[in-house]
């Protein structure tokens, strides 16, 4: 994770390392091995999507200018935030973990 500019104070840390140590005790156990260069499931092995398919891309966006597919969310950077130094709000973060 990369450290805040000298002389700030990320108001995330500690938020940002709970996730962290979520994500490496996920990975840790056997059931996701490799998960990270895994694709997702496509409808075909029980997905509720397609999985990126590059030529599917270019015809739908020739076509309709816009694609959907599914991805592997463990492609994410669960740290990464385009909000830096913006306070998350935990509650709020609670509340959306309860509808997901």
């Amino acid at each position: 994770m990369a450290a805040p500019a000298t002389g700030m104070v990320d108001s995330n840390a500690d938020l940002l390392l709970r996730v962290e140590n979520c994500v490496e005790l996920i990975l840790g156990r056997k059931e996701f091995k490799n998960i990270k260069q895994k694709s997702p499931l496509g409808v075909q092995n029980g997905g509720t999507g397609a999985a990126f398919d590059k030529g599917e891309y270019d015809r739908a966006i020739a076509t309709h200018s816009t694609y959907s597919c599914r991805i592997n969310p463990f492609w994410l950077d669960f740290r990464f935030t385009a909000m830096g130094g913006v306070p998350i709000r935990e509650a709020a973060v609670e509340e959306l973990q309860k509808t997901i």
